[in-house]
C-alpha cells in the first residue's frame, strides 16, 4: 500500500482520517522521491519533515526505528526505538507489527499510543525469541506472534 500511496501523495494529503504509517527505508525512500543512501543518511530530517508534511504518526523501520508523532497541540515528538534485533528484518515482520498496532487501536487506545506500544512489544518480542545469532538467523513471523505476551 506505501508504494501506491507514493506514487498519489496528493491524494493521501487530503485523506479524512488519523492515519498510521510503517514504511521501512526502502518504502520512505519512495514517499520521500529520494534515493534509499540519502534518506538512511538523514533519517530523522526525512521523519520529521514527511510526518510534519503529511500530517502522520509513523514508525520508519530500520536497525534503529524513529517514531514520529504527529503534532497533536503538543509540538510534534520524535523517539528512537532501540527494542528488537536483526531478525526483524524477515518476511512478514512488518505485517506482525502493523497487526500489533491495529489490535491495540481497535481496543481503544490512541493512535500514537498504539503506535509507541506496539513497536516496543514487537522489538521485544524478537529478542525473547532470539537470544543468539542463530536463532535470529532463523526467525520468522510466527515466532515474533509466539513471543508477543
Amino acid at each position: 500500500a506505501l508504494n501506491l500511496i507514493s506514487r498519489n501523495l496528493k491524494s493521501f494529503r487530503k485523506r479524512k482520517c488519523t492515519c498510521v504509517i510503517t514504511p521501512h527505508l526502502g518504502e520512505m525512500a519512495r514517499l520521500c522521491g529520494e534515493d534509499i543512501n540519502i534518506v538512511a543518511r538523514s533519517r530523522i530530517g526525512y521523519t520529521r519533515k514527511f510526518s510534519e508534511r503529511f500530517d502522520v504518526s509513523m514508525v520508519v523501520k530500520s536497525d534503529v526505528s524513529l517514531i514520529a508523532l504527529k503534532d497533536q497541540g503538543r509540538g510534534q515528538r520524535l523517539y528512537i526505538n532501540t527494542a528488537g534485533n536483526s531478525g526483524l528484518a524477515t518476511a512478514g515482520s512488518g505485517d506482525v507489527l502493523a497487526g500489533v498496532i491495529a489490535s491495540l487501536i481497535a481496543q481503544g487506545n490512541d493512535p500514537d499510543t498504539s503506535l509507541m506500544y506496539g513497536v516496543m512489544v514487537h522489538g521485544r518480542a524478537a529478542e525473547k525469541f532470539a537470544q543468539d545469532g542463530d536463532s535470529r538467523r532463523k526467525m520468522m513471523a510466527g515466532d515474533i506472534i509466539d513471543n508477543l505476551f
